[in-house]
């Protein structure tokens, strides 16, 4: 059998889908441009995600139409998972390799479907982690992803500990976290380990409180900056990026200004913005002081035109591709850099100091 496998979404859904390949591969079948199957990890996230994947589907069949096509992930019709069998994620095109440790969240933030999707928090054995890394030769840099990977069953940091332990990787980064997930624990095991790499990805959402609590987040913006100044006074080279969304009902200007001022203060590298979008079932669907599609594109552009703040120490860059007549890679804290490609050099897949 030929198949193909289209990848919407999160970090998550890609490590799925790098499974899934993995199985198939290993029972004999093979990739290809003109398959008999075709596979879609799906996002339902916001409106626009759910319409992109029924886009790519008719699209499909009127390209494939003798192939079978099969929507999975998070898509109300498709939230079954395809059967694994192989652990390995065989990822020829890139240099990290993604490795689902866990699954489901309970928190039901009022913006999010997800939950309703993937189910209650399960953690993968730590052992399956191990052994999933082991047998990854190639890699240079493993990426734990999850839907919340900080309700990993007995820590974060034990599991690091494990992975630390047990397996030779050379960097070992994790996925998106909430930013009340780093503890102490976790601050204190980056601070004295060099093969962690010193970035995190916070889904922090908005800077107002009033907004947060309406989200359901249980958090306050004084309580990540704490978190954010212990990390920085104790881990060596930190870099923080961020997710924010834009447009949550009810939120006004002085709201939004809030969010753009705790970017500024943090300090991160990098932002990820998301247009607020209703979601069945979800608290927020139905809540008063729904923002128009207008304002929320003004309030997205203007989080991105925000000048990023970008650390400048010299640190180990591990090379993934080259374009254009120059290599891009990325350093331990997750800053893309690039450099001129000399004559007959290959860097792909190398860390250079």
């Amino acid at each position: 059998m030929h198949f193909k496998v289209i990848t919407f979404g999160c970090k998550l859904n890609q490590a799925e889908s790098d499974q899934i390949s993995a199985d198939l591969i290993s029972r004999g079948h093979s990739l290809s441009n003109n398959p008999n199957l075709i596979i879609i990890n799906a996002c339902a996230v916001t409106y626009k995600a759910v319409r992109e994947v029924r886009q790519k589907v008719a699209q499909l069949k009127r390209k494939f139409p003798r192939a079978k096509v099969k929507v999975i992930g998070c898509l109300e019709q498709g939230r079954k998972k395809f059967p694994l069998k192989n652990p390995i994620a065989i990822t020829p095109a890139r240099t990290r390799a993604l490795i689902e440790i866990q699954d489901g969240c309970n928190n039901f933030c009022a913006y999010c479907i997800v939950p309703f999707m993937r189910g209650k928090p399960k953690s993968i054995p730590a052992n399956k982690i191990i052994q999933q890394i082991n047998q990854l030769k190639d890699f240079k840099e493993i990426v734990l992803t999850g839907v919340n990977i900080g309700l990993y069953k007995n820590g974060l940091d034990n599991l690091l500990k494990k992975i630390l332990k047990q397996t030779n990787i050379p960097r070992i980064r994790l996925g998106s976290l909430w930013p009340t997930h780093i503890n102490n624990k976790l601050i204190n095991l980056y601070s004295k380990n060099s093969r962690l790499c010193p970035h995190f990805h916070l889904s922090i959402q908005s800077g107002s409180n009033k907004i947060l609590k309406s989200m359901g987040r249980n958090y306050t913006t004084a309580r990540i900056k704490h978190i954010t100044q212990q990390c920085r006074a104790k881990i060596k080279n930190i870099n923080f990026t961020c997710d924010i969304i834009v447009g949550f009902p009810g939120e006004t200007d002085k709201d939004f200004q809030k969010s753009c001022q705790l970017i500024k203060d943090i300090g991160f590298s990098k932002v990820h913005v998301f247009r607020y979008s209703k979601r069945p079932r979800t608290k927020a669907e139905k809540m008063p002081d729904q923002i128009p599609e207008e304002t929320k594109q003004a309030r997205s552009q203007q989080l991105i035109r925000i000048k990023p703040t970008m650390p400048t120490k010299k640190l180990p860059i591990l090379w993934e591709d080259k374009k254009h007549g120059y290599w891009y890679g990325f350093t331990t804290n997750y800053i893309r850099v690039k450099r001129k490609v000399k004559k007959e050099e290959n860097l792909k897949n190398t860390i250079t100091s």
